[in-house]
């Protein structure tokens, strides 16, 4: 009987570690979620392509532009050791109606991961837009641990979009709980 209770508590386990770990599956452009970013870039160029002011330097977030098929450029945020906390790639749109074909496509390529999230529909104001004009929309894939895959929209309203030049776009993130919490409290507009 201890046999068969020890083989049901390892069972569990290593069925809640895979669970946790799915998101980890999600790479964009080559890069994995959750990898150290010393993989892919040397520290001069992560150094040199950062971005974002926040109110402490428990993280950082870089950018690096690719224009490539899917992404015009990724944001990646990395912890002190380069542990990638959040991966971000961002499609530009010609104009919002756009977004759903492009979502639609990550969407299908990541079902398996994403089933295993519980999914809530997102709409807000986007916080960068202090006239609560600029709109995101989309869903957000909750995990065990808190981890999030975010897939939204951008609809930038017409002042925003003529005072910065910002443009419509679509943004996939995938992210830690613990990141996404302290970036709430740190990020500075």
């Amino acid at each position: 009987m201890k046999k068969l209770l020890g083989i049901l508590v390892m069972g569990l386990m290593l069925s809640g570690n895979a669970y946790a770990n799915d998101i980890n599956q999600i790479e964009m452009e080559g890069i994995k979620f959750g990898d150290q970013l010393t993989n892919y870039a040397d520290e001069a160029l992560i150094k040199d392509t950062s971005v974002y002011s926040y109110k402490n330097d428990k993280f950082s977030t870089s950018r690096f532009s690719i224009q490539s098929e899917d992404y015009y450029y990724l944001e990646i945020s990395y912890d002190k050791n380069y542990l990638i906390v959040e991966l971000t790639g961002f499609a530009l749109l010609e104009n919002i109606n756009q977004c759903e074909t492009k979502k639609k496509n990550f969407l299908a390529k990541f079902n398996q991961v994403l089933s295993k999230g519980k999914k809530i529909e997102s709409r807000e104001k986007h916080p960068a837009d202090k006239t609560g004009n600029s709109l995101m929309f989309g869903e957000v894939y909750t995990f065990t641990k808190g981890d999030r895959v975010q897939i939204s929209c951008t609809d930038w309203s017409k002042k925003i979009e003529s005072e910065t030049n910002y443009q419509d776009n679509l943004n996939i993130s995938v992210h830690t709980r613990e990141f996404v919490v302290w970036k709430d409290k740190n990020i500075i507009y």
